[in-house]
């Protein structure tokens, strides 16, 4: 039985191993800013773990105020993949955080020639991700990755427009603090989305 289990943040070692292997760097923060991070209350590394073994890990962002997750990151190990495990994870997350109205993630374009962007977004949406924002840009320290932002909803109601940019601000003021870029990203956002919703 899958069980998920808030993390020790000394596990991170062998977890930031792991994310080197899975994770390209332009998707990946710096070991120090993740440690800075996890000292914090509400960002929390989660094990999944089954028959005592860990299979996979979450990194999420939990506002209490405004009762939201952001999906850092989700990840199977290589031997635990294609085992249903991924899917179990996330149902899990709504366990976890009852209180939450539902959770945010980032994911690649789609690209006709890379299969794993298609089979990403297919299991996304297979669990529920709703394409909220297409003009999405990740903040890197090299500037930013277009990416597309969904929502998997608790309830049956998507967040408003509005309420979406409040999401990303505050993950943006909490997550990226070392960018000093990351309001200009934000801003960027904003235009590009508006630009796309006149169209």
């Amino acid at each position: 039985m899958l069980e998920l289990k808030v993390a020790e943040n000394k596990d991170f070692n062998e977890i930031y191993k792991d994310m080197e292997r899975q994770f390209p760097p332009e998707e990946r923060k710096s070991f120090e800013a993740f440690n800075l991070l996890l000292q914090q209350e509400n960002y929390k590394l989660i094990l999944a773990v089954n028959d005592g073994q860990t299979a996979g890990y979450i990194i999420v962002f939990c506002d209490r105020t405004e009762r939201y997750l952001w999906l850092d990151y989700i990840a199977v190990y290589k031997e635990f993949q294609s085992s249903g495990f991924g899917g179990r994870m996330l149902e899990g997350l709504k366990k976890l955080f009852p209180d939450c109205y539902g959770i945010f993630l980032e994911v690649e374009k789609p690209d006709e020639n890379v299969a794993d962007t298609l089979r990403r977004i297919k299991f996304y949406q297979k669990h529920g991700a709703v394409l909220v924002n297409s003009s999405y840009l990740y903040p890197n320290k090299e500037g930013f990755l277009p990416m597309d932002l969904y929502c998997i909803p608790y309830s049956a109601e998507l967040p408003a427009p509005d309420k979406i940019f409040q999401v990303i601000r505050d993950t943006f003021a909490a997550l990226h603090k070392d960018l000093e870029h990351k309001d200009s990203v934000y801003d960027l956002i904003v235009k590009e989305s508006r630009v796309s919703d006149a169209d």
